[in-house]
This record gives structure tokens, C-alpha cells and sequence, in this order.
């Protein structure tokens, strides 16, 4: 799931939690119907959407991401390059952070 290895476990980052919990959300199917995400794509008219994808991701590859705003074309879909799932990689935190502020602006306007 990283696209480069960790560099530290800090900020309360346990490898052993993380996989337990990936491994419940894997077993249960994400606890989401087969392709509840898409079918139900028609409740986010009108709510702003933002996604950020990872160009190396193998988990979710871009694919979805690209299936995703076909249903949701109002979505702001940006691939983030050399960055794979993790949030915790550099240039997938920072733009997350970034899309972060983007909603924050453009919810308060």
C-alpha cells in the first residue's frame, strides 16, 4: 500500500493495528454493497466533491477513481503522482491537505 516505505512509525502509527484493521474492513467487503459507492452516485448533486487518487495506488487504482467521477462529473479529481493509498505518503498528504482547504474556501464563501 505504500508507494515508498515508511521512513518512521511515529505519530501513533502501529503497522500490527493498521493491518488488523484493514484485514476487518477486507473480510467485510468495506461493509458496502457491490457498487453501492456508484450506484448511489445521484446523492451527491449539489455537495462538492473532492478526490484525490493516487497514481500508484494498487489498492483503489485510478481506474475507480476515474468510474467514480463518470457518475459524480461535478467531482474535482486530481491523480496525485509518485504517491500509492497512503495518506501518510508526502505528496498525497499534501494534497489532501490542500483539497482540505479548497472545501474549507469554498464552503465558506
Amino acid at each position: 500500500m505504500h508507494l515508498h516505505p515508511p521512513t518512521s512509525t511515529g505519530g501513533g502509527y502501529d503497522p500490527e493495528v493498521f493491518r488488523r484493521i484493514m484485514a476487518h474492513y477486507m473480510v467485510n467487503d468495506c461493509f458496502l454493497e457491490p457498487n453501492q459507492l456508484i450506484g448511489n452516485a445521484s446523492r451527491l448533486a449539489g455537495i462538492p466533491v473532492i478526490v484525490r487518487q493516487g497514481r500508484f495506488d494498487m489498492c483503489t487504482p485510478p481506474s475507480t477513481a476515474f468510474a467514480f467521477q463518470a457518475a459524480v462529473p461535478h467531482a474535482d479529481l486530481r491523480i496525485v503522482e509518485n504517491a500509492s493509498h497512503m495518506p501518510t505518503e508526502h505528496n498525497l498528504l499534501r494534497e489532501i491537505v490542500r483539497a482540505g482547504d479548497e472545501l474549507h474556501d469554498l464552503l465558506t464563501r
